[in-house]
């Protein structure tokens, strides 16, 4: 139970929430970058007037879980690095185009951020999920050495339940092997009394239990010879 409790612990703390930050820095992009499209759609109806705001809300959201894993995995920081010098251009891309449509240059904006916008999206996500498919990969070690604990745990149950069967079986072994010596002496001395060849004094007449009530059975037993 503390076995498979540390490992717990340590699913959560670790690999699965490296896993759920990375997923929402791509869904913080995902977000920014549907804006950008939309717009792109009707650039002339439109304006980037909130699109620069909610990139700089974005940049410090994403700053926090990109620390996050950093300071919780640092085999990571080489993907991290990537990520961070894609997102730079990433949002030096966002306001540059936002400045075309500014100036009314829409065929221009649309075209690089239907085209080249995408492309680095692409980039993106493609850094996210490598980030992401290593959490998953401690999970499912994680979740394997749950599995061996708990097959290690059954296989302990076995041997205490076998071994509890196995102590059961010798004591009960024993006991009905003294009973049965127990019985046999009272047998041989029964029929001994009734051969009159008895002599001495009855066995077990000072035991406590079942076999001291048969002696003294015996014993008045050979009072009525």
């Amino acid at each position: 139970i503390k076995t498979v409790s540390s490992i717990t612990h340590q699913l959560y703390e670790n690999p699965l929430q490296i896993n759920n930050a990375a997923i929402r820095i791509r869904n913080e992009i995902i977000l920014i970058n549907r804006q950008l499209k939309n717009i792109a759609i009707q650039p002339e109806a439109s304006t980037c007037r909130n699109i620069n705001q909610d990139l700089n809300f974005t940049e410090k959201r994403i700053s926090k879980d990109i620390e996050f894993i950093e300071t919780n995995d640092p085999t990571l920081n080489h993907d991290l690095n990537q990520l961070k010098n894609h997102l730079i251009r990433w949002h030096i891309f966002a306001v540059e185009s936002c400045q075309q449509l500014d100036k009314k240059s829409y065929a221009e904006y649309s075209s690089n951020i239907l085209h080249e916008g995408q492309e680095q999206i692409l980039t993106l996500e493609g850094i996210i999920e490598k980030i992401s498919s290593k959490a998953q990969i401690k999970i499912d070690e994680l979740n394997k050495s749950v599995e061996i604990a708990e097959s290690e745990a059954k296989k302990l149950v076995v041997i205490i339940v076998i071994g509890f069967l196995v102590v059961g079986i010798t004591v009960a072994g024993l006991i009905t092997r003294s009973l049965t010596r127990q019985l046999q002496t009272l047998r041989h001395a029964m029929l001994a009394i009734a051969d009159e060849k008895f002599v001495g004094p009855i066995p077990f007449l000072d035991h406590t239990q079942e076999i001291g009530d048969m002696a003294h059975a015996l014993e008045v037993f050979q009072g009525s010879f």
